[in-house]
């Protein structure tokens, strides 16, 4: 992992992972508040000053230090999060729980389905925000529909 400014840059994985909801709701930064408050090893920093980058970032304590665990700009339905291999990915999933907030990568492949866990096979998320509009939220038919043969 090499750290740019503040911004971690992950070697193995060139590319973004998110987290969202199937509904496209912004994220309810009043709940993420809640959930740092109840999780003091988590921190809310809105200041700007870990960086400028994002309106918001979702900050772990790691041996005294803070590291950053997910971002996002207000009013946004998408934060950027860890990878799944980085050691933080976790911190990304106990976040994705409170929130009800998916994690996947750019090509629409889930790592995390909130209260749910990491899926067993390639599960496309573009596909489960449309059995999510269509079924609402019932996570075996998500699952089952939106599952993807490699």
């Amino acid at each position: 992992m090499l750290v740019v400014g503040k911004i971690k840059k992950y070697k193995n994985m060139g590319y973004t992972i998110g987290m969202s909801s199937l509904d496209k709701k912004p994220i309810n930064i009043q709940k993420l508040k809640e959930f740092c408050l109840i999780n003091p090893i988590f921190k809310l920093d809105d200041s700007k000053t870990w960086t400028n980058m994002y309106d918001q970032v979702v900050l772990y304590k790691v041996n005294e230090k803070w590291e950053m665990v997910c971002a996002f700009d207000n009013d946004d339905n998408y934060a950027i999060s860890t990878p799944p291999n980085d050691d933080l990915f976790d911190m990304s999933c106990k976040i994705a729980d409170y929130l009800g907030l998916f994690i996947f990568g750019e090509e629409n492949e889930i790592y995390y389905i909130p209260t749910y866990g990491k899926p067993q096979n390639h599960i496309d998320f573009e596909i489960a925000k449309s059995v999510f509009a269509e079924n609402g939220f019932d996570i075996n038919l998500i699952i089952e529909k939106a599952t993807v043969e490699h």
